[in-house]
């Protein structure tokens, strides 16, 4: 299942994330990729740099990174995991 989940989701791994803590506004990248998990039967969890959260274990939820680059702008990573 791993290698299916890295063809599904690598097509977003490098795309930005503008990180605003002023607007609520959803990512279209974000919406994409959790209309994807929830078509496959998961859950998507995203965690970005210093992100708290618990570490329970889930067979039904993906965790993908969002990364800081050195340029400042938040991107997605290419790790994604059952978890």
């Amino acid at each position: 299942m791993a290698q299916d989940l890295t063809k599904l989701f690598n097509k977003f791994a490098g795309k930005e994330i503008p990180v605003s803590f002023a607007s609520n506004r959803r990512d279209p990248t974000l919406e994409e990729m959790e209309n994807l998990a929830k078509a496959n039967g998961l859950i998507l969890r995203v965690w970005f740099p210093d992100t708290l959260g618990t570490m329970d274990l889930r067979n039904d939820r993906i965790n993908a990174y969002v990364n800081k680059e050195a340029d400042g702008k938040y991107r997605v990573g290419n790790n994604f995991k059952i978890g």
